[in-house]
């Protein structure tokens, strides 16, 4: 009898915490605090008690119809590995990305250095426009990344930072100076991922953007990118593919943005100096830049590597 009420009391305390990290149930929305289902998919707050909701952008791809079209893609992508022999590729490839998989975001030395010193706070492309803590993008960046943001996640894309999957610590030059690794903790609650650039994404998918329709199977919450991962790059396995070209795999790092290749990382709203686990920062060439970095070092010490 006993054994039974530990056995109920642990499992009881297992569903609660089911119901507190999955708060989507099939296709709706529901409040962990007062359960009472939302009429909506993408609220912030439960219209009856007001409690938090969680990052929308984790919700909106918790839906019973993206995650079965994702485990479908990554069955389907099993059962192609099992005709070609190549199960054992497949088991390494899942361990190395399970035990090497991070995130990897690039910024300039100036942001950064505002970010660590200043601001205290990294925000999304957007919200630092209205903070005054950037400059707008080049007219036609601007307008495609305002576009592509609504168009994943609504009004809640103002707020999507950006990063990429890396097996490694090599993040994409194609983009600013320096590379960050993000501590998992601070961003595995609110972060999703797409299977490739988000430009790229609706080129690929010839994505109309007067029915909004998104391809299900092709995003996924932080927890299940493997799934994602396999679904995208199992066509490249080989019998003799190493950890090397495991790595070339989820993240092609060309110098070019047009053909580079990642899955993206989307993380809701900004993040503090305490989500950078560690910094990549160019070798310093000039005064203002060796005391911007100083700066850094003296804030974050023990998380700057230069290169």
């Amino acid at each position: 009898m006993v054994f039974l009420l530990y056995i109920a009391f642990h499992l009881n305390w297992y569903l609660i915490l089911l119901i507190i990290e999955m708060p989507v149930k099939g296709n709706i929305l529901y409040c962990s605090a007062c359960d009472h289902a939302q009429s909506q998919i993408n609220l912030l707050n439960c219209e009856l008690c007001g409690n938090d909701l969680g990052a929308p952008n984790v919700n909106v791809v918790s839906t019973e119809d993206e995650l079965k079209a994702l485990q479908k893609r990554y069955d389907d992508a099993k059962d192609y590995l099992t005709i070609h022999g190549l199960n054992n590729i497949l088991n390494s490839f899942e361990s190395f990305f399970n035990n090497n998989a991070k995130a990897i975001l690039h910024i300039s030395l100036s942001v950064l250095n505002s970010w660590v010193t200043k601001t205290g706070v990294y925000a999304s492309y957007h919200r630092a426009l209205e903070q005054g803590w950037r400059s707008i993008a080049e007219n036609i960046f601007d307008r495609k990344r305002t576009a592509v943001d609504s168009f994943l996640y609504g009004t809640h894309g103002r707020d999507m930072i950006f990063a990429a999957i890396t097996l490694t610590e090599e993040g994409l030059s194609s983009y600013e100076d320096c590379g960050i690794i993000l501590n998992e903790a601070s961003i595995k609650a609110r972060a999703t991922t797409l299977e490739e650039n988000s430009f790229k994404f609706v080129e690929t998918h010839k994505v109309n953007f007067v029915n909004v329709d998104i391809p299900l199977g092709y995003r996924s919450r932080w927890d299940n990118k493997l799934q994602l991962a396999v679904a995208k790059v199992h066509k490249n396995f080989t019998a003799a593919s190493t950890e090397s070209d495991f790595s070339s795999f989820i993240l092609k790092n060309s110098g070019d943005r047009d053909l580079d290749d990642f899955i993206e990382v989307f993380i809701f709203n900004e993040l503090t100096f305490l989500a950078i686990n560690k910094v990549f920062i160019p070798t310093p060439k000039n005064r203002k830049d060796k005391e911007s970095v100083e700066e850094i070092e003296e804030r974050i010490p023990g998380k700057v590597i230069l290169v």
